[in-house]
């Protein structure tokens, strides 16, 4: 809606005609319409049951990776180790 309101500053200030502004209006129209339905979608209960689940497998899975990386790091495994083999600075390139 904001950019519909630019739109028609731009033909106050004659930067656009109103041929113009028309079209791109309609194509603001049909974008605002498609993020409405996004965020609707998004905030659907089907959508939001989803969410739930993710982060309980999240949450169930935490567990498990925390103590595979304590073995790895007290057997020297390196095939269960997932941490990044470079040390981390605060100065990388």
């Amino acid at each position: 809606m904001e950019s519909q309101n630019h739109l028609r500053d731009a033909v106050d200030k004659e930067y656009i005609t109103e041929g113009k502004r028309a079209e791109l209006d309609q194509l603001a129209s049909i974008a605002l319409g498609e993020v409405t339905r996004l965020v609707e979608s998004l905030q659907s209960e089907e959508a939001l049951q989803k969410a739930r689940r993710a982060r309980e497998r999240r949450m169930a899975t935490r567990a498990t990776r925390r103590s595979q990386m304590a073995l790895a790091e007290g057997t020297g495994n390196s095939e269960l180790r997932t941490a990044n083999p470079e040390p981390r600075t605060k100065n990388r390139p």
